[in-house]
C-alpha cells in the first residue's frame, strides 16, 4: 500500500508544490486547507496527472479543526506517513507540532 503524506497549507504556492512532489513519490496526499474549492481545484489537476489525492478543509490556527483534520484522516486512511506545514502563522506551527493529532501519528 502507498504511503500517506498530509500537506497543510495546501490550498496555493508552497503547498502544492510540495503536494505534487510528495505524489510523485508514489505518496496518497491529503490536501489540507481553510478554502476547499481551492482544494478541489488542486486536486483535480493532480489527479488528472495520475495521482492519489484527497481533500480535507481545516484551518491550522484552529486546534479543533485540525485535531479534526488528522482524526478524520486516521480514521479513513490510518497511519500518517508524511506530514509538511506550508501556512499559518508561528503559533500555528507550534499548534501543529504539538497537537494530539500530530502526536498520535
Amino acid at each position: 500500500m502507498k504511503k500517506l503524506a498530509v500537506i497543510v497549507g495546501a490550498g496555493r504556492g508552497m503547498g502544492n508544490n510540495i503536494a505534487e512532489r510528495f505524489a510523485k513519490e508514489n505518496f496518497r496526499v491529503v490536501l489540507a486547507a481553510r478554502r476547499q474549492n481551492l482544494l478541489d481545484e488542486y486536486a483535480a489537476e493532480l489527479s488528472a496527472k495520475g495521482y492519489e489525492v484527497f481533500t480535507h478543509a481545516a484551518d491550522v490556527a484552529d486546534t479543533a479543526s485540525l485535531t479534526k483534520m488528522f482524526a478524520d484522516v486516521q480514521n479513513q486512511f490510518g497511519a500518517v506517513d508524511g506530514r509538511f506545514k506550508s501556512g499559518g502563522t508561528a503559533d500555528a506551527t507550534y499548534r501543529c507540532q504539538h497537537s494530539n493529532a500530530f502526536a498520535a501519528n
